[in-house]
């Protein structure tokens, strides 16, 4: 991992203003922390079902005209290779989902050695933990979470960031290392319980 190539970028990738995501809690958080040279991108699609996520967008920098240049909405990333080459980029995956299964989008920050800020969703505990760079959020799991305490707590972090107080350079080669081993498919495939899984499934007759 060439933390060379970091750029001073927080970054986060679903679909915007979804109330999954919960979006609004992201930007409440980098808003209230001074960024000093430091850019945000929102990478994915803008919400058009549940709400108007352009609207949203827009009534966003009317209220904080001072972020616009700093705060980014990409829209959606068709090619993988250019959202690889983004996450690559970025120091910081903040993660504000309410809910999730497992999590790809957690996987590939890793995976870019992105440093993770997360709620307590999906798999941010478990690759957190194992990887050892990252912060979940207390006070945040799906179901349980308190908004202002979660907004408090990653805006701190996010300032120790900013400061210089955390490195968030980049993943060792150790934590590297642990993703792969753990999540890339080149692995699972030959993991014994996944073949086991999967001769039984044949031997049953299955498709």
């Amino acid at each position: 991992m060439n933390k060379n190539s970091k750029n001073n970028t927080i970054i986060t990738v679903g679909r915007i203003f979804s109330e999954q995501k919960n979006t609004e809690l992201f930007l409440d958080i980098v808003s209230s922390v001074d960024l000093k040279d430091w850019k945000v991108l929102l990478a994915g699609p803008l919400e058009s079902g549940e709400c108007d996520g352009a609207l949203k967008a827009e009534d966003f920098f009317k209220e904080r005209p001072d972020l616009r240049g700093k705060v980014e909405f990409c829209g959606n990333i068709a090619d993988p290779l250019l959202l690889r080459a983004m996450l690559l980029g970025a120091k910081v995956f903040l993660f504000t989902s309410r809910y999730e299964s497992f999590c790809i989008a957690l996987i590939e920050a890793a995976a870019a050695g992105n440093y993770i800020i997360s709620t307590n969703v999906g798999c941010a505990e478990e690759i957190v933990c194992g990887a050892g760079n990252g912060f979940v959020l207390p006070r945040s799991r799906e179901g349980e979470q308190d908004e202002e305490a979660v907004k408090a707590v990653a805006a701190a972090h996010l300032r120790s960031i900013i400061d210089g107080g955390t490195d968030a350079s980049g993943m060792s080669e150790a934590q590297a290392e642990y993703i792969f081993k753990n999540y890339a498919m080149s692995n699972i495939v030959k993991n014994k319980c996944f073949v086991n899984f999967f001769r039984s499934s044949q031997e049953a007759g299955c498709e």
